[in-house]
């Protein structure tokens, strides 16, 4: 069963995130990964205000962990959490609804 993350995060200083995202989708890539959305500057509805919102589908909650804990993206996430504040990753599962 599909998985989706819930990404959200403020970038605190932008030279250093610079080379965050080149590095990290060739990574969401080699496990599967669809980018469903990504955004620099999401409108705020509801809640706390985040400067970058994104949503990633993995096949499954394996692939998305084995991304997560991924050593070749230790050092990748260094960046991500150097250089941004406010992190929150959610993990959801795919809705698939009810039989009638």
């Amino acid at each position: 069963m599909a998985v989706y993350l819930l990404i959200t995060y403020d970038i605190e200083d932008p030279k250093s995130f610079e080379p965050y995202v080149p590095l990290v989708v060739p990574l969401l890539f080699k496990h599967g990964a669809e980018i469903l959305a990504a955004d620099m500057n999401p409108k705020k509805i509801e809640g706390d205000d985040r400067g970058v919102a994104v949503v990633l589908k993995f096949p499954n909650e394996e692939s998305a962990m084995n991304w997560f804990n991924d050593p070749e993206y230790a050092s990748v996430k260094k960046i991500r959490l150097e250089s941004t504040k406010n992190n929150s990753i959610y993990l959801a599962q795919e809705f698939i609804p009810p039989n009638e």
